[in-house]
């Protein structure tokens, strides 16, 4: 989360790419040209943003921190979520309609995993995922952290293609095409 660039508050309500402050009052914008209009940035999210990097519209970010090197771009309709972290490296382009969840809930004996409850009635697990230099997240793909390793990493130029589901590190310069879950039909074309 910013701070405020006149008082140095964290005490501060977001309306679109702009923030006003709760003590002073003062209202100032974060990068608004590389923050989309309709991105929702919850109070609780720390955005560290290096050069040229772009928040899509209608964006959804619930995160303890995001971190962006240069030339990253999230595209719209993305959400990252979970309270954990997110660390994208240079160059970074997440697709349209992605989830990253940086947490997970886990079962154990007398929890619930219902998002409604309060966490004390349940085992969430926070983590954090990196994603290396040079990574592309094709549009639609799950990013996940597991219980058992919270952290997860995207290795340096690895491809990730749409429709994938990751919850485990992927290693550099590897591409992740999903198993296809449909048969295709060949049909011969007579003339």
């Amino acid at each position: 989360m910013p701070v405020c660039p006149k008082c140095h508050s964290s005490n501060l309500i977001q309306h679109g790419n702009s923030f006003e402050c709760l003590d002073c009052k003062a209202t100032f914008q974060l990068n608004p040209e590389n923050i989309f209009p309709t991105a929702k940035i919850t109070p609780e999210t720390r955005i560290e943003a290096d050069k040229n990097s772009f928040i899509g519209d209608y964006t959804f970010i619930h995160v303890k921190l995001l971190k962006m090197g240069r030339n990253c771009y999230i595209h719209p309709f993305t959400a990252i979520i979970g309270g954990g972290e997110l660390i994208l490296g240079d160059n970074v382009s997440i697709g349209y309609h992605s989830l990253i969840a940086t947490a997970t809930d886990t079962w154990k004996t007398g929890k619930h995993m219902s998002s409604a409850l309060p966490e004390n009635m349940r085992n969430v697990v926070r983590g954090r995922i990196i994603m290396e230099d040079d990574v592309w997240i094709g549009p639609h793909t799950t990013i996940t952290v597991s219980p058992q390793i919270p952290i997860t990493t995207i290795g340096k130029g690895a491809v990730i293609g749409a429709y994938s589901y990751i919850d485990k590190s992927v290693s550099p310069h590897v591409v992740i095409i999903p198993k296809k879950q449909y048969k295709i039909e060949t049909r011969k074309l007579i003339f």
